[in-house]
């Protein structure tokens, strides 16, 4: 009997270009498009007054005199150990602005901002196989956390290892990875501990991962469950992977110039009792547009927890196949962080990664069109925009604008209007002596613009952590005029004091009605004081 001929082979019905293509969009696409938009907002972010010109402050010292062993910038701090967290950002943040000026940094922000943005979108993909359900992690994690992207601070290297880790967590097959992954988790670990202190989250992470993991694994084994799953070797092989990891981030957070010293001194804050006096240290309050932001974020996951409930349930699926895609670490690790965020308005910023994710696990897995033969073509005009976009968005930034006319944004412009650049301009050049105070929100551009030295030191700053309690209860004690405030100046020994319009008026106004203080200069944001000493007449 004569073989038949085999069948012709089965070509594939893309040209080989575009099948690379196809996977990405329109899901990534949108996501692009996204992403340039948040290059070109942060990237002509204005400077604010706040946090960064303190943490340049303390980068131009690292850069001139190494790593600290004293508070180099506040004359007086709590007693103990001097350890700074984020040195490698201040350095790193310090250095582009001695290369470019601060036209550098915005740029930087934005950066930073796209790329962990980017990781969370492929996290979610790896997680779902949907570019949808990934570009839906980022713009969560955009949207919760919104308030504090506004800002310039070593925080956000913070955000973007723990993005990285995340990635690491989430990886696929990660029961065959070996020695080369807990290697890049030693990496991230070791980055992240000179970045900011905030690894502690990823050990957090870490800890409850691993948690499940062996949970699930002591469920099926003989002792745990009478009918053990055919699935046991992996899991167990997961299990301990993530023991391993957690070994690993533990001992790479000692690469530090502080050593063992770090860890303790990022608990240490986070206990500390000056910060529950600042807002975003506070209870999260529903009332204010963060709480709503944060709200709206827990009622979009129960609307969609709940339609994917409704939806496998008319697909005839058990309920404990419901949920099945979102692993339970990241359950357990949203609900500790929903929690959290509850009782300090700062771990919002930590909120926001892991609710993007599960909510990327509980959307609907979007199937693509048949593999029919010029299907990809409209799917190309997704990328047409974003191409735009971006060259638009790079062209419009400060770094655009120099490079396409050679001329550098006025400081004017670039700042908050908030920032006191002419009265700065006038302490720069008056040099006072004595001890300055100063609000909080102008310590850290005070203490960047004005030279620092023994003879004339200002008190305050936003780092209000460092300060002795005693010292930061009288500072509140001034700036809320209660009773013995002008005692309170002259216990201090205070010389010169600082103060804005905004809010502390009635202050300015007592201040000036004090006898032995003259004010000294005055602008739009704020006013001068100086100690009037009257010599005795004989």
């Amino acid at each position: 009997m004569p073989q038949s001929a085999p069948p012709p082979p089965r070509l594939h019905p893309l040209p080989p270009l575009a099948r690379g293509w196809a996977p990405l969009a329109p899901g990534a696409a949108l996501g692009l498009l996204w992403a340039a938009g948040a290059w070109l907002h942060f990237s002509r972010l204005p400077l604010r007054r706040t946090d960064l010109w303190g943490h340049l402050a303390y980068g131009r010292w690292i850069a001139s005199h190494g790593i600290p062993p004293v508070e180099p910038l506040l004359p007086e701090v709590q007693a103990g150990p001097y350890v700074d967290s984020a040195w490698l950002s201040q350095w790193i943040g310090f250095r582009l602005y001695e290369t470019g000026g601060l036209a550098t940094l915005p740029p930087l922000h934005a950066g930073l901002v796209v790329l962990t943005g980017g990781l969370l979108a492929w996290t979610g993909f790896r997680l779902t196989r949907s570019w949808w359900a990934g570009t839906a992690a980022a713009l969560f994690w955009f949207g919760t956390t919104w308030f504090q992207l506004q800002v310039i601070r070593p925080q956000l290297g913070g955000s973007l290892c723990a993005a990285l880790s995340l990635a690491w967590l989430c990886r696929r097959n990660p029961s065959r990875t070996g020695s080369a992954a807990l290697v890049s988790l030693a990496g991230i670990f070791v980055l992240w501990a000179n970045l900011h202190g905030s690894f502690v989250m990823g050990w957090l992470w870490l800890l409850v991962a691993t948690g499940s993991a062996w949970w699930s694994l002591w469920r099926t084994s003989p002792v745990g469950n009478s009918f053990p799953t055919c699935q046991r070797p992996q899991t167990e092989r997961r299990a301990r992977h993530l023991l391993w990891g957690l070994v690993v981030a533990q001992a790479a957070v000692w690469i530090n110039p502080y050593g063992g010293q770090l860890p303790a001194a990022v608990l240490d804050i986070a206990g500390n009792a000056n910060l529950r006096d600042l807002s975003e240290w506070q209870p999260l309050r529903l009332s204010t547009t963060q709480g709503r932001v944060f709200l709206g974020s827990l009622t979009l996951l129960a609307v969609t927890g709940l339609g994917r409930a409704l939806g496998e349930w008319r697909r005839g699926h058990s309920a404990s196949r419901w949920f099945r895609s979102t692993p339970v670490w990241l359950v357990l690790c949203g609900l500790l962080l929903a929690g959290a965020t509850l009782r300090s308005a700062r771990f919002i910023v930590w909120w926001g990664p892991l609710g993007g994710l599960w909510l990327a696990t509980l959307l609907p897995r979007r199937t693509g069109p048949s593999w029919s033969a010029g299907w990809w073509r409209p799917r190309l005009v997704w990328w047409l925009p974003a191409a735009l976009a971006w060259g638009m968005a790079v062209g419009r930034c400060p770094l655009g604008t120099w490079w396409r006319t050679g001329q550098t944004v006025p400081l004017e412009r670039m700042v908050d209007p908030q920032t006191p650049l002419a009265l700065g301009e006038f302490l720069h050049a008056q040099t006072p002596a004595g001890r300055l105070l100063c609000p909080i929100e102008w310590g850290d551009y005070l203490q960047w613009r004005m030279p620092q030295s023994e003879q004339h030191p200002i008190l305050f700053g936003s780092h209000v952590h460092l300060l002795p309690t005693s010292l930061w209860r009288d500072y509140l004690t001034v700036v809320g005029r209660k009773d013995d405030w002008p005692a309170v100046l002259e216990r201090l020994q205070i010389e010169t004091v600082v103060l804005d319009h905004a809010g502390r008026s009635k202050l300015m106004a007592e201040l000036d009605r004090q006898p032995g203080w003259g004010r000294i200069y005055t602008d739009e944001l704020g006013a001068v004081w100086r100690r009037v000493r009257v010599s005795p007449t004989r």
